[in-house]
Protein backbone atom coordinates (compact mmCIF):
# COMPACT_ATOMS: atom_id res chain seq x y z
CA UNK A 1 0.00 0.00 0.00
CA UNK A 2 1.51 3.28 -1.07
CA UNK A 3 1.31 6.67 0.53
CA UNK A 4 -1.73 8.40 -1.02
CA UNK A 5 -2.66 10.94 1.69
CA UNK A 6 -5.71 8.95 2.75
CA UNK A 7 -7.85 9.70 5.78
CA UNK A 8 -10.11 7.72 8.07
CA UNK A 9 -9.44 4.60 10.13
CA UNK A 10 -7.19 1.68 9.31
CA UNK A 11 -9.88 -0.91 8.43
CA UNK A 12 -9.83 -4.15 10.45
CA UNK A 13 -10.27 -5.98 7.14
CA UNK A 14 -6.56 -5.40 6.56
CA UNK A 15 -6.05 -8.52 8.66
CA UNK A 16 -7.67 -10.66 5.95
CA UNK A 17 -4.89 -9.95 3.42
CA UNK A 18 -2.82 -12.92 4.60
CA UNK A 19 -0.18 -12.51 1.89
CA UNK A 20 0.47 -8.83 2.67
CA UNK A 21 4.18 -8.14 3.10
CA UNK A 22 4.53 -4.34 2.86
CA UNK A 23 2.01 -1.95 4.41
CA UNK A 24 3.11 1.61 3.71
CA UNK A 25 0.53 3.97 5.22
CA UNK A 26 2.87 6.65 6.60
CA UNK A 27 2.33 10.43 6.43
CA UNK A 28 -1.42 10.25 5.91
CA UNK A 29 -4.39 11.50 7.93
CA UNK A 30 -5.29 8.21 9.56
CA UNK A 31 -7.16 8.29 12.87
CA UNK A 32 -8.65 5.71 15.21
CA UNK A 33 -6.85 2.80 16.82
CA UNK A 34 -4.22 0.30 15.72
CA UNK A 35 -6.28 -2.70 14.53
CA UNK A 36 -5.55 -5.91 16.44
CA UNK A 37 -6.35 -7.78 13.22
CA UNK A 38 -2.90 -6.79 11.93
CA UNK A 39 -1.68 -9.60 14.16
CA UNK A 40 -3.05 -12.06 11.58
CA UNK A 41 -0.54 -10.88 8.96
CA UNK A 42 2.15 -13.47 9.63
CA UNK A 43 3.80 -12.77 6.25
CA UNK A 44 4.27 -9.09 7.07
CA UNK A 45 7.77 -7.71 6.54
CA UNK A 46 7.19 -3.94 6.84
CA UNK A 47 4.48 -1.78 8.39
CA UNK A 48 4.83 1.99 8.30
CA UNK A 49 2.06 3.90 10.08
CA UNK A 50 4.25 6.77 11.23
CA UNK A 51 3.16 10.42 10.89
CA UNK A 52 -0.55 9.86 11.36
CA UNK A 53 -3.02 10.54 14.18
CA UNK A 54 -3.57 7.05 15.56
CA UNK A 55 -4.58 6.82 19.20
CA UNK A 56 -5.32 4.25 21.89
CA UNK A 57 -3.13 1.40 23.06
CA UNK A 58 -0.98 -0.88 20.97
CA UNK A 59 -2.45 -4.42 21.12
CA UNK A 60 -0.23 -7.28 22.23
CA UNK A 61 -0.31 -9.07 18.87
CA UNK A 62 3.27 -9.48 17.75
CA UNK A 63 4.08 -12.98 18.98
CA UNK A 64 3.64 -14.48 15.48
CA UNK A 65 5.55 -11.77 13.58
CA UNK A 66 8.46 -14.03 12.64
CA UNK A 67 9.09 -12.28 9.32
CA UNK A 68 8.66 -8.63 10.27
CA UNK A 69 11.81 -6.52 10.03
CA UNK A 70 10.53 -2.95 10.03
CA UNK A 71 7.81 -1.39 12.24
CA UNK A 72 7.44 2.39 12.28
CA UNK A 73 4.71 3.92 14.45
CA UNK A 74 6.44 7.20 15.31
CA UNK A 75 4.60 10.56 15.46
CA UNK A 76 1.12 9.41 16.45
CA UNK A 77 -0.95 9.67 19.63
CA UNK A 78 -0.60 6.06 20.72
CA UNK A 79 -0.44 5.45 24.48
CA UNK A 80 -0.25 2.81 27.17
CA UNK A 81 2.39 0.24 28.01
CA UNK A 82 4.48 -1.19 25.22
CA UNK A 83 3.38 -4.81 24.62
CA UNK A 84 5.67 -7.62 25.77
CA UNK A 85 5.39 -9.44 22.45
CA UNK A 86 7.52 -6.75 20.78
CA UNK A 87 10.63 -7.81 22.63
CA UNK A 88 10.98 -11.30 21.15
CA UNK A 89 11.42 -10.11 17.56
CA UNK A 90 14.63 -9.43 15.67
CA UNK A 91 14.00 -6.04 13.99
CA UNK A 92 16.06 -4.05 11.56
CA UNK A 93 14.05 -0.94 12.45
CA UNK A 94 11.63 -0.23 15.31
CA UNK A 95 10.47 3.39 15.54
CA UNK A 96 8.03 4.18 18.37
CA UNK A 97 9.03 7.74 19.31
CA UNK A 98 6.80 10.81 19.70
CA UNK A 99 3.85 8.93 21.17
CA UNK A 100 2.60 8.52 24.74
CA UNK A 101 3.97 5.02 25.28
CA UNK A 102 5.37 4.00 28.65
CA UNK A 103 7.46 1.04 29.71
CA UNK A 104 10.97 -0.35 29.91
CA UNK A 105 12.99 -1.84 27.08
CA UNK A 106 14.58 -5.15 28.18
CA UNK A 107 18.37 -5.08 27.94
CA UNK A 108 18.44 -8.14 25.71
CA UNK A 109 16.21 -6.42 23.14
CA UNK A 110 18.96 -4.06 22.01
CA UNK A 111 20.90 -7.02 20.68
CA UNK A 112 17.89 -7.94 18.51
CA UNK A 113 17.21 -4.48 17.04
CA UNK A 114 19.60 -2.65 14.72
CA UNK A 115 17.87 0.74 14.97
CA UNK A 116 15.37 1.41 17.80
CA UNK A 117 13.87 4.80 18.63
CA UNK A 118 11.65 5.43 21.64
CA UNK A 119 10.66 8.33 23.87
CA UNK A 120 13.72 8.04 26.12
CA UNK A 121 14.32 11.76 26.68
CA UNK A 122 15.09 12.69 30.28
CA UNK A 123 14.97 16.44 29.55
CA UNK A 124 13.89 17.95 32.92
CA UNK A 125 12.03 14.72 33.74
CA UNK A 126 12.43 12.50 36.81
CA UNK A 127 12.48 9.60 34.40
CA UNK A 128 11.77 9.23 30.68
CA UNK A 129 8.47 7.92 29.37
CA UNK A 130 10.29 4.85 28.11
CA UNK A 131 13.34 3.60 29.97
CA UNK A 132 16.02 2.21 27.69
CA UNK A 133 19.38 1.72 29.41
CA UNK A 134 20.87 0.08 26.33
CA UNK A 135 19.81 2.71 23.78
CA UNK A 136 22.92 4.91 24.14
CA UNK A 137 22.93 8.67 23.55
CA UNK A 138 19.45 9.74 22.36
CA UNK A 139 19.59 11.01 18.77
CA UNK A 140 17.21 13.85 19.65
CA UNK A 141 19.45 15.15 22.45
CA UNK A 142 21.65 17.28 20.17
CA UNK A 143 19.72 17.91 16.93
CA UNK A 144 15.95 18.01 16.53
CA UNK A 145 13.11 19.14 14.29
CA UNK A 146 11.84 22.46 15.66
CA UNK A 147 8.36 21.95 14.23
CA UNK A 148 7.62 19.10 16.66
CA UNK A 149 6.05 20.12 19.97
CA UNK A 150 7.80 17.31 21.82
CA UNK A 151 11.15 15.70 21.13
CA UNK A 152 11.82 12.17 22.33
CA UNK A 153 8.82 12.46 24.64
CA UNK A 154 9.80 15.75 26.33
CA UNK A 155 8.92 19.39 25.68
CA UNK A 156 11.90 21.52 24.71
CA UNK A 157 12.15 25.28 24.85
CA UNK A 158 11.99 27.17 21.57
CA UNK A 159 15.21 26.98 19.56
CA UNK A 160 16.90 30.39 19.08
CA UNK A 161 16.17 31.37 15.49
CA UNK A 162 19.86 31.99 14.84
CA UNK A 163 20.46 28.27 15.53
CA UNK A 164 17.86 27.00 13.05
CA UNK A 165 19.33 25.32 9.97
CA UNK A 166 16.91 24.90 7.05
CA UNK A 167 17.38 22.52 4.13
CA UNK A 168 15.33 20.78 1.45
CA UNK A 169 15.37 17.11 0.57
CA UNK A 170 13.53 14.54 -1.46
CA UNK A 171 12.03 11.61 0.44
CA UNK A 172 14.65 11.27 3.21
CA UNK A 173 17.67 12.85 4.83
CA UNK A 174 20.51 11.92 7.17
CA UNK A 175 22.33 14.32 9.48
CA UNK A 176 25.55 13.44 11.29
CA UNK A 177 26.86 15.35 14.31
CA UNK A 178 30.64 14.94 14.31
CA UNK A 179 31.09 16.21 17.87
CA UNK A 180 28.77 13.68 19.53
CA UNK A 181 29.25 11.07 16.77
CA UNK A 182 25.50 10.53 16.42
CA UNK A 183 23.48 10.20 13.23
CA UNK A 184 19.75 10.75 12.74
CA UNK A 185 17.67 10.18 9.65
CA UNK A 186 14.06 10.22 8.56
CA UNK A 187 11.97 8.99 5.65
CA UNK A 188 8.93 11.23 5.08
CA UNK A 189 7.55 10.27 1.67
CA UNK A 190 7.99 10.44 -2.06
CA UNK A 191 8.07 14.21 -2.42
CA UNK A 192 10.23 17.24 -1.59
CA UNK A 193 10.21 18.52 1.98
CA UNK A 194 11.69 21.45 3.89
CA UNK A 195 13.23 20.62 7.25
CA UNK A 196 14.19 23.07 10.03
CA UNK A 197 16.63 21.62 12.53
CA UNK A 198 17.93 23.08 15.77
CA UNK A 199 21.73 22.83 15.67
CA UNK A 200 24.61 24.32 17.62
CA UNK A 201 26.43 27.39 16.24
CA UNK A 202 29.68 25.80 17.43
CA UNK A 203 28.84 22.37 16.00
CA UNK A 204 30.14 20.40 13.01
CA UNK A 205 27.70 18.51 10.78
CA UNK A 206 27.13 16.60 7.57
CA UNK A 207 23.73 16.41 5.88
CA UNK A 208 23.09 13.78 3.20
CA UNK A 209 20.14 14.48 0.88
CA UNK A 210 18.76 14.08 -2.62
CA UNK A 211 17.26 17.00 -4.57
CA UNK A 212 14.74 14.78 -6.42
CA UNK A 213 14.16 11.16 -7.41
CA UNK A 214 16.71 11.34 -10.24
CA UNK A 215 19.50 13.03 -8.27
CA UNK A 216 22.37 11.24 -6.55
CA UNK A 217 22.93 11.54 -2.83
CA UNK A 218 24.77 14.74 -1.90
CA UNK A 219 26.79 15.47 1.25
CA UNK A 220 26.80 19.00 2.64
CA UNK A 221 29.35 19.79 5.36
CA UNK A 222 28.93 22.78 7.64
CA UNK A 223 30.28 23.80 11.01
CA UNK A 224 31.75 26.47 13.25
CA UNK A 225 33.88 29.14 11.58
CA UNK A 226 36.14 30.97 14.01
CA UNK A 227 36.39 33.89 11.57
CA UNK A 228 32.62 34.34 11.27
CA UNK A 229 31.79 33.05 14.77
CA UNK A 230 28.97 30.94 13.41
CA UNK A 231 28.15 28.15 10.98
CA UNK A 232 29.68 28.12 7.52
CA UNK A 233 29.95 25.50 4.77
CA UNK A 234 33.02 23.27 4.89
CA UNK A 235 34.24 24.65 8.22
CA UNK A 236 34.88 22.91 11.55
CA UNK A 237 37.16 25.10 13.64
CA UNK A 238 38.24 25.07 17.26
CA UNK A 239 36.43 27.59 19.47
CA UNK A 240 38.36 30.17 21.49
CA UNK A 241 36.83 30.44 24.95
CA UNK A 242 38.66 33.19 26.89
CA UNK A 243 42.05 32.12 25.55
CA UNK A 244 41.46 28.36 25.63
CA UNK A 245 40.96 26.59 22.31
CA UNK A 246 38.28 23.90 22.45
CA UNK A 247 38.98 21.62 19.50
CA UNK A 248 36.69 19.13 17.80
CA UNK A 249 38.02 16.19 19.81
CA UNK A 250 38.13 18.02 23.15
CA UNK A 251 35.72 16.29 25.59
CA UNK A 252 34.41 19.72 26.60
CA UNK A 253 33.30 20.47 23.02
CA UNK A 254 30.09 18.46 23.57
CA UNK A 255 29.22 20.60 26.60
CA UNK A 256 30.16 23.79 24.76
CA UNK A 257 27.96 22.93 21.77
CA UNK A 258 25.06 22.10 24.07
CA UNK A 259 25.31 25.47 25.84
CA UNK A 260 25.67 27.54 22.66
CA UNK A 261 22.73 25.70 21.09
CA UNK A 262 20.25 26.16 23.93
CA UNK A 263 21.56 28.83 26.28
CA UNK A 264 23.01 31.59 24.07
CA UNK A 265 21.27 33.15 21.09
CA UNK A 266 24.20 35.21 19.74
CA UNK A 267 27.94 34.38 19.69
CA UNK A 268 29.03 38.00 19.28
CA UNK A 269 29.61 38.13 23.05
CA UNK A 270 32.76 36.02 22.52
CA UNK A 271 34.54 39.25 21.64
CA UNK A 272 33.43 41.11 24.76
CA UNK A 273 34.89 39.80 28.06
CA UNK A 274 32.80 42.31 30.04
CA UNK A 275 29.52 40.52 29.32
CA UNK A 276 27.88 38.15 31.79
CA UNK A 277 27.49 35.51 29.06
CA UNK A 278 31.26 35.59 28.37
CA UNK A 279 32.10 35.26 32.07
CA UNK A 280 29.65 32.40 32.60
CA UNK A 281 30.80 30.43 29.56
CA UNK A 282 34.46 31.06 30.39
CA UNK A 283 33.92 29.79 33.91
CA UNK A 284 31.94 26.65 33.09
CA UNK A 285 34.15 25.55 30.16
CA UNK A 286 37.61 26.40 31.48
CA UNK A 287 37.29 26.45 35.30
CA UNK A 288 34.30 24.41 36.47
CA UNK A 289 35.67 21.31 38.17
CA UNK A 290 32.26 19.60 38.15
CA UNK A 291 31.31 20.16 34.50
CA UNK A 292 31.52 16.45 33.63
CA UNK A 293 29.07 15.56 36.41
CA UNK A 294 26.24 17.29 34.55
CA UNK A 295 24.33 15.84 31.63
CA UNK A 296 23.62 17.46 28.27
CA UNK A 297 20.55 15.27 27.77
CA UNK A 298 18.65 15.79 31.04
CA UNK A 299 18.93 19.58 31.34
CA UNK A 300 21.28 19.71 34.34
CA UNK A 301 24.22 21.16 32.39
CA UNK A 302 22.20 23.98 30.81
CA UNK A 303 20.67 24.58 34.25
CA UNK A 304 24.13 25.07 35.77
CA UNK A 305 25.18 27.44 32.98
CA UNK A 306 21.97 29.50 33.14
CA UNK A 307 22.31 30.06 36.88
CA UNK A 308 25.98 31.03 36.49
CA UNK A 309 24.90 33.44 33.74
CA UNK A 310 22.21 34.87 36.02
CA UNK A 311 24.66 35.34 38.90
CA UNK A 312 27.28 37.00 36.68
CA UNK A 313 24.60 39.38 35.34
CA UNK A 314 24.07 40.83 38.83
CA UNK A 315 26.12 43.32 40.84
CA UNK A 316 29.82 42.88 41.44
CA UNK A 317 29.10 42.34 45.16
CA UNK A 318 26.84 39.41 44.37
CA UNK A 319 29.38 38.11 41.86
CA UNK A 320 31.87 37.99 44.71
CA UNK A 321 29.53 35.61 46.58
CA UNK A 322 29.26 33.38 43.53
CA UNK A 323 33.03 33.29 43.01
CA UNK A 324 33.34 31.52 46.37
CA UNK A 325 31.08 28.58 45.48
CA UNK A 326 31.89 27.48 41.91
CA UNK A 327 33.20 24.09 43.04
CA UNK A 328 29.95 23.23 44.81
CA UNK A 329 26.97 21.53 43.21
CA UNK A 330 24.33 23.71 41.57
CA UNK A 331 21.68 22.88 44.16
CA UNK A 332 23.97 24.20 46.91
CA UNK A 333 24.42 27.67 45.41
CA UNK A 334 23.04 30.66 47.38
CA UNK A 335 19.29 31.13 47.01
CA UNK A 336 18.88 27.91 45.03
CA UNK A 337 16.88 24.87 46.12
CA UNK A 338 16.06 21.73 44.18
CA UNK A 339 13.78 18.70 44.14
CA UNK A 340 14.24 15.90 46.67
CA UNK A 341 16.82 14.17 44.46
CA UNK A 342 18.88 17.38 44.23
CA UNK A 343 18.73 17.23 40.46
CA UNK A 344 16.46 19.98 39.15
CA UNK A 345 16.25 23.57 40.40
CA UNK A 346 12.78 24.38 41.71
CA UNK A 347 13.26 27.63 43.64
CA UNK A 348 15.27 30.79 43.05
CA UNK A 349 14.75 32.78 46.24
CA UNK A 350 17.02 35.80 46.83
CA UNK A 351 14.81 38.43 48.52
CA UNK A 352 16.49 41.63 49.70
CA UNK A 353 19.84 40.69 48.17
CA UNK A 354 21.81 43.42 46.41
CA UNK A 355 21.47 42.03 42.88
CA UNK A 356 20.97 45.21 40.82
CA UNK A 357 21.05 43.32 37.52
CA UNK A 358 18.47 42.06 35.01
CA UNK A 359 16.23 39.01 34.78
CA UNK A 360 17.89 37.15 31.93
CA UNK A 361 15.60 35.53 29.39
CA UNK A 362 17.46 32.22 29.76
CA UNK A 363 15.86 31.71 33.20
CA UNK A 364 12.92 30.37 31.19
CA UNK A 365 15.02 27.32 30.27
CA UNK A 366 14.73 26.02 33.85
CA UNK A 367 11.55 24.07 33.19
CA UNK A 368 11.19 22.69 36.72
CA UNK A 369 11.02 26.11 38.40
CA UNK A 370 8.23 26.54 40.95
CA UNK A 371 9.22 29.78 42.68
CA UNK A 372 11.04 32.94 41.60
CA UNK A 373 11.34 35.36 44.52
CA UNK A 374 13.45 38.43 43.77
CA UNK A 375 11.68 40.88 46.07
CA UNK A 376 13.64 44.01 47.00
CA UNK A 377 16.78 43.25 45.02
CA UNK A 378 17.09 46.54 43.05
CA UNK A 379 16.82 44.64 39.78
CA UNK A 380 16.02 46.55 36.60
CA UNK A 381 15.18 46.28 32.92
CA UNK A 382 12.30 44.71 31.02
CA UNK A 383 10.81 41.27 31.64
CA UNK A 384 10.84 39.26 28.43
CA UNK A 385 7.54 37.42 27.96
CA UNK A 386 9.36 34.47 26.39
CA UNK A 387 10.63 33.55 29.87
CA UNK A 388 7.23 32.01 30.58
CA UNK A 389 6.83 29.87 27.48
CA UNK A 390 7.94 26.62 29.12
CA UNK A 391 7.53 26.97 32.90
CA UNK A 392 4.54 24.66 33.54
CA UNK A 393 5.29 24.26 37.28
CA UNK A 394 5.78 27.93 38.22
CA UNK A 395 3.46 28.80 41.13
CA UNK A 396 5.03 32.00 42.53
CA UNK A 397 6.57 34.96 40.74
CA UNK A 398 7.58 37.72 43.16
CA UNK A 399 9.57 40.70 41.89
CA UNK A 400 8.14 43.51 44.04
CA UNK A 401 10.14 46.57 45.20
CA UNK A 402 12.50 46.66 42.23
CA UNK A 403 13.16 48.87 39.20
CA UNK A 404 11.60 46.74 36.46
CA UNK A 405 9.94 48.64 33.63
CA UNK A 406 8.15 48.05 30.35
CA UNK A 407 5.08 45.92 29.65
CA UNK A 408 3.64 43.48 32.16
CA UNK A 409 4.33 40.00 30.72
CA UNK A 410 0.75 38.80 30.29
CA UNK A 411 2.02 35.34 29.23
CA UNK A 412 2.85 34.82 32.91
CA UNK A 413 -0.85 34.63 33.75
CA UNK A 414 -1.43 31.71 31.38
CA UNK A 415 0.72 29.34 33.43
CA UNK A 416 -1.44 26.48 34.75
CA UNK A 417 0.06 26.22 38.28
CA UNK A 418 0.37 29.95 39.01
CA UNK A 419 -0.95 30.90 42.48
CA UNK A 420 0.86 34.06 43.57
CA UNK A 421 2.13 37.06 41.61
CA UNK A 422 3.62 40.21 43.12
CA UNK A 423 4.73 42.90 40.67
CA UNK A 424 4.16 45.86 42.98
CA UNK A 425 6.45 48.86 43.39
CA UNK A 426 8.00 48.74 39.93
CA UNK A 427 7.48 50.82 36.79
CA UNK A 428 5.58 48.20 34.82
CA UNK A 429 2.67 49.22 32.60
CA UNK A 430 -0.10 47.39 30.77
CA UNK A 431 -3.43 45.66 31.30
CA UNK A 432 -3.99 42.38 33.09
CA UNK A 433 -5.89 39.78 31.05
CA UNK A 434 -9.48 39.08 32.07
CA UNK A 435 -8.72 35.37 32.12
CA UNK A 436 -6.82 35.61 35.42
CA UNK A 437 -9.87 36.42 37.52
CA UNK A 438 -11.57 32.99 37.57
CA UNK A 439 -8.31 31.56 38.91
CA UNK A 440 -7.49 31.30 42.61
CA UNK A 441 -4.63 33.70 42.15
CA UNK A 442 -3.15 36.20 44.55
CA UNK A 443 -1.92 39.08 42.42
CA UNK A 444 -0.32 42.33 43.50
CA UNK A 445 0.53 44.91 40.84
Amino acid sequence: MFNTKISGHVPPEIGEIKTLQYAWLFSNRLTGTFPKEIGNLTSLDTIWLNNNSLQGTLPDIFENFDNVKDIRLADNNLSGSLPDSLWNISFDWLYLQNNEFTGTIPMETCALVDDMRVDDSSWFLDEPKVNCDCCGTPLHCNVWDIERSTVGGATRAKCPEINVYEFQFFRSYEIHDFITNTTSDEFLGFETFTMRKCVSPTGCYKITTKADSASPLKDTYFGYSNFQQGLRNDECDAVNICGTWIDVDDPKRVALNHITQKGISDLSFLGDPSTAAYKALCWIITEDELIHEYNECDGTLIQRFVLAYFFYSQSSDFGEQFSKVPTSRTCDWPGISCDVTKTFVENISLPNQKLEGTLITEIGLLQRLKVINLNGTSMRGNIDSSIFQELPHLSEFIISHNNFEGEIPVELFNLPMLQRVDLSDNSLVGTLPDTIYPKKLGACV
